[in-house]
């Protein structure tokens, strides 16, 4: 996941613990943001309690909306259980349907702090978008937003206060008693709440102030560029820009000063609401380094309310989703990038990618190919050269690489997958050239070093070479089964069966379902004289779904044929 999307460059520079996460998010586990499962209500009557199975069924399955409607008309049969109640909440919140999970009523010590106080955060989204936000900011002035969401909290109540024209509090310094994170965002926040105030120099003292802090600096150069263009003072603005991209290339300083050396229009001023959508995005941010996905999908529920056409924000939603495991729904959250955003494409991608997953490969490439023809460039194209591999389109995965988006781009990725498109097409000489050139350009990344590895041994050429690779390739990652089976099958090719086994037995616990590596296995035994388990693991390796030259392989194996070793490299 993108834990740090480019509309929150505050939290780039802030990629570490943070002292306030560590008391509220990052020390909570999915498990404990999660209420007790309390026994099932006891509704009156059969209609009500159908409602909530079935909204409990669709929340299950992650369709929201379905949820919600039905857990609504059940919570409006059942006399307000308290177990409907909350499941009426999650599902509002699920589905994006922020006026009804603030009306859901929910008291503190009846339910988890975790979902009343998201409540409390609801019903000030719903104000703010309503513009009735001042009894709702008196009673937050009066008993803040508490754990586990109290970041959040802090981090809109300026916007609340500005919501409900209270600006004393919303132009109040930063207090440096709270967390860093607060004091940086505030600060942030007060820049921009001053600039709409037209108190253009407490501003710009406030911009410099940021930028005098080292934890600050890299997040404030954007938007005190911004400000400065707004000014008309183009120069100036210019100046931070440069400053900033010597220190480092960044596609958004360039973008910026691009467009005001050609004296473009600059960005319009933020206003109060979307303001509050910031606040929220940065909320999820944080939560998404600690990996609460719970709280990145609420955080961005509202901050969506606030700000529906905000691209980034659908994608960092559809990637929390999909991290879930409700890939549908995350579907359905990347579909919502508005077209015009810079983030259309990849959530475009990520959409194609997560049909491929789900085992939707024609659909699956119908939108890589839509979006690489539609917005054309190295990712969309190389998604689509991916997706078009795995289905065994290899000489139209290589026609993508070879196109204009990728002919011309020099990295190891590129080289790899030509690699590997070779080395399916059997066309050895041009594979091992590519995979080359990919360590070249990063020598140490362990599936090239794999790959190039498995290719040699499995062809008997450059057996030390080839193993002397994997073997690096296992110090980088030890976990990963496909490597353990490049070391293991290695090993078998150059004749040492017993250590075979024991990294071949190894890679099985790591990856149970690889129908290759139960196919090795199954030899490895063979050979050591285990002939009943080896046949177990080659009926193992028929049911898990082999390409068709290993199925028949395998086939053959059990009827009789020993399987073969090359124990001498091949000239």
């Amino acid at each position: 996941m993108r834990l740090i999307p480019a509309l929150f460059p505050a939290l780039a520079v802030l990629a570490m613990p943070l002292p306030v996460m560590a008391q509220e998010v990052a020390g909570t586990s999915a498990e404990q943001v999660r209420t007790d499962e309390p026994a099932l209500p006891n509704l009156d009557g059969g209609s009500s309690y159908g409602q909530f199975l079935a909204g409990r069924a669709a929340m299950n399955r992650g369709d929201g909306e379905a949820a919600t409607a039905f857990l609504a008309r059940a919570l409006a049969e059942s006399g307000g259980a308290r177990l409907v109640r909350e499941r009426t909440f999650s599902a509002a919140i699920l589905a994006g349907e922020i006026r009804v999970a603030a009306a859901v009523p929910l008291a503190a010590g009846e339910s988890h702090a975790a979902i009343v106080e998201a409540r409390r955060l609801a019903e000030v989204t719903q104000a703010i978008v309503d513009g009735r936000s001042r009894a709702v900011h008196r009673e937050i002035q009066a008993h803040p937003v508490q754990a586990p969401h109290l970041l959040a909290g802090r981090l809109l109540h300026r916007w609340l206060a500005a919501s409900a024209n209270d600006w004393d509090v919303a132009l109040a310094p930063t207090s440096t008693e709270t967390d860093a994170l607060t004091q940086i965002l505030g600060g942030y926040y007060r820049a921009l709440l001053l600039e709409r105030r037209r108190q253009y120099d407490e501003a710009e003292a406030q911009y410099q102030a940021l930028l005098m802090d080292g934890a600050a600096a890299a997040m404030t150069r954007l938007p005190y560029g911004e400000f400065l263009e707004r000014r008309g003072r183009r120069d100036e603005a210019i100046a931070i820009y440069d400053a900033g991209l010597s220190l480092g290339a960044d596609s958004s300083l360039t973008a910026a000063r691009a467009r005001a050396a050609s004296r473009g229009r600059p960005p319009a001023l933020i206003s109060v609401q979307k303001g509050a959508a910031l606040a929220f995005g940065h909320a999820a941010a944080a939560a998404a380094i600690s990996e609460v996905h719970e709280f990145v999908v609420a955080y961005l529920r509202m901050s969506l309310a606030l700000d529906p056409d905000n691209g980034e924000s659908w994608l960092m939603l559809g990637d929390a989703l999909n991290e879930m495991g409700m890939s549908a729904t995350a579907r359905e959250a990347w579909g919502r990038t508005p077209t015009g955003t810079p983030q259309y494409a990849e959530a475009q991608i990520q959409i194609a990618a997560s049909l491929d997953e789900d085992g939707y490969g024609e659909e699956a490439v119908r939108v890589a190919r839509a979006v690489a023809d539609g917005q054309p460039g190295p990712n969309s194209a190389f998604t689509l050269a991916v997706l078009l591999t795995s289905h065994n389109q290899l000489d139209a995965a290589l026609d993508v690489l070879d196109g204009p988006a990728l002919a011309d781009v020099d990295a190891w990725n590129v080289a790899f997958h030509r690699g590997v498109i070779h080395e399916r097409s059997g066309d050895f000489e041009a594979a091992e050239t590519a995979f080359q050139r990919a360590l070249e350009l990063s020598p140490d990344q362990p599936d090239v070093l794999n790959y190039l590895g498995y290719m040699w041994v499995d062809r008997g050429v450059r057996l030390e070479e080839g193993l002397a690779l994997i073997e690096r390739a296992v110090a980088a990652g030890p976990e990963n089964g496909n490597f353990q089976d490049s070391l293991g099958w290695a090993y078998y090719r150059m004749g040492r069966f017993d250590e075979a086994v024991t990294v071949l037995e190894r890679a099985i616990g790591l990856e149970p379902g690889s129908a290759t590596i139960n196919d090795h296995l199954g030899d490895a035994y063979w050979q050591v004289g285990r002939r009943r388990e080896a046949q177990y693991q080659w009926q193992r390796a028929l049911g898990l779904d082999p390409e068709d030259d290993e199925r028949q392989a395998i086939e053959a194996k059990l009827g009789g044929t020993a399987p073969t070793i090359i124990a001498a490299a091949i000239p």
